[in-house]
């Protein structure tokens, strides 16, 4: 058992590893949300897909990127805390931190709504299934972002 421990120790030691079991908490978190989200809004979105207005008419039949948007603006600050506890072990102005993480998470946010939308609409995949492909595409871009951007200790 305390080898197991030590081998542990060893790997949690590594920042790498640390960041991808936080990511993977973090993505759980935000896939879950996702997941609560798009069963709970999907009534007024097919009423909204029916409505008159092209705007929102558009919103209705694209409602999973809009609540894709949602789940993001409510998980980042959570990944920032867990990334700056965890992963980076950074102190300085957590609000800070937060407001560059949304920056760092922008990018791939943009292109994961990108990727979700054409799995979804040109793949025909349900959108849950589209949300685990964005997950895999922004997750290099995102620690790349955090390692050398949100949590660099120049900023701190």
């Amino acid at each position: 058992m305390k080898r197991l421990a030590d081998i542990i120790h060893k790997l949690w030691a590594r920042e790498p590893i640390r960041f991808l079991v936080t990511g993977g908490c973090n993505t759980a978190f935000n896939y879950g949300l996702f997941a609560l989200l798009l069963w709970a809004l999907k009534p007024e979105a097919s009423l909204l897909a029916a409505a008159q207005m092209s705007a929102l008419r558009f919103v209705g039949k694209h409602y999973y990127v809009v609540v894709n948007w949602i789940a993001w603006f409510f998980t980042v600050p959570v990944s920032a805390y867990t990334m700056r506890r965890f992963v980076f072990r950074r102190e300085g102005s957590y609000p800070r931190q937060v407001l560059r993480a949304y920056g760092v998470y922008l990018l791939p946010q943009l292109f994961a709504s990108s990727v979700l939308a054409f799995c979804v609409q040109v793949l025909g995949f349900p959108a849950l299934v589209g949300q685990l492909v964005t997950v895999c595409v922004s997750t290099a871009i995102s620690y790349i972002g955090n390692k050398f951007f949100t949590f660099r200790s120049s900023f701190s």
